[in-house]
C-alpha cells in the first residue's frame, strides 16, 4: 500500500513534468516536431530579456564555470598524488 502510494506520487510528478512540454502535431516529421516544440519555448525565453540582469549573468556564469572546472582539475591532480594517512 505504501509502495503504491509512493508510486502514484512519482507518476503524478512525472505526468506534471511531461505536461509542461507542448504536444507535437500529428503528421509532422521529427525535425519539424522539435522545431515546433522549441520555437514557442525559445520565443518565451527571449521575452525574459527585460527581466534578466544580463550584465551580472555574463560575469557570474563564466566565473562559476571556471571555479567548477578548476576544482575538478585540482581534484584530478590530487587523486594522483599519494598521501600518507595514519
Amino acid at each position: 500500500m505504501i509502495v503504491e502510494w509512493g508510486y502514484s506520487i512519482f507518476t503524478n510528478i512525472a505526468a506534471w513534468g511531461f505536461g509542461l512540454v507542448p504536444g507535437v502535431p500529428a503528421g509532422t516529421n521529427p525535425a519539424g516536431g522539435i522545431t515546433a516544440i522549441l520555437g514557442p519555448v525559445m520565443g518565451q525565453v527571449s521575452n525574459l530579456g527585460a527581466w534578466m540582469p544580463w550584465d551580472v549573468i555574463n560575469i557570474v556564469v563564466p566565473i562559476s564555470i571556471a571555479l567548477y572546472l578548476g576544482s575538478l582539475v585540482v581534484r584530478a591532480v590530487k587523486s594522483f598524488i599519494p598521501t600518507i594517512s595514519g
